[in-house]
This record gives structure tokens, C-alpha cells and sequence, in this order.
């Protein structure tokens, strides 16, 4: 089950794709089973709701959201790899130490920030 740890966020159970309560406080939920026991209605009406949204995502066309993360985060693994590029050839041509020292920074962000990208990747691939 997984929260939101919002004031008055919906409390959502991943595995039967229901919004199951609603989030009080921090880390303090409600669930709706108490409000269906005195309010017979709201349950059938829940129901029905969640049956014709059933039968909604059933009409829709599947997403793969998978292999559309793995495309942004490989584009976006692309263009890192172009900036790193320039501004490497840029720390080559550079004279001044200070510039050097800069630019030499920037190089270690944009390395780091590939190997986040790679290690996300890979964990979409496995």
C-alpha cells in the first residue's frame, strides 16, 4: 500500500488499484471502511465507480511507461553526453587555471549525473 503523506492525500492500495482513505495528518490515516458500515450507499456507489473505471482502462490503449522512461532517460543520457563533450574540449583549451578549475567541476557533475542516469536505466532493464 502505497501513501500519500499530504494533509487530506488519498491513501492508495497498489494492489487492488483503489483509493482506500484519506491521509488526517502526518502518517495518520482514515480508511473509508468506517464511513461504508454507517453509510451503506457510499460503498455501493464506490463500487460502481470503480467498476466503470474498470471497464474504462479496459477501452484505453496499454502505456508502456517502462520503455517511455527508458527513452527520456536515454535522450537525456544523449544530450548529457554532447555537454560533456563541449565542455571538455572547452577545459582542453582553457589557459586559465581558475577557468580550468571551473570547468574541471562541471565535468564531475555531469559524469555524476550520467552515472545516475545509467544506474536508473539499468534498473528499468532488470
Amino acid at each position: 500500500m502505497r501513501k500519500s503523506y499530504n494533509t487530506n492525500g488519498a491513501v492508495f492500495h497498489s494492489t487492488t488499484k483503489r483509493i482506500i482513505g484519506i491521509m488526517l495528518e502526518k502518517q495518520q490515516a482514515i480508511s473509508f471502511t468506517p464511513l461504508f458500515a454507517i453509510w451503506p450507499e457510499l460503498e455501493q456507489i464506490t463500487d460502481k465507480l470503480a467498476k466503470s473505471w474498470e471497464g474504462l482502462n479496459k477501452l484505453l490503449p496499454k502505456t508502456d511507461f517502462k520503455n517511455q522512461r527508458r527513452a527520456t532517460l536515454m535522450q537525456h543520457q544523449a544530450l548529457l553526453n554532447k555537454k560533456l563533450l563541449i565542455v571538455e574540449q572547452q577545459y582542453y583549451l582553457e589557459t586559465d587555471s581558475s577557468q580550468k578549475f571551473r570547468l574541471e567541476h562541471i565535468i564531475n557533475e555531469i559524469k555524476t549525473d550520467l552515472q545516475k542516469l545509467q544506474t536508473e536505466i539499468n534498473g528499468l532493464e532488470s
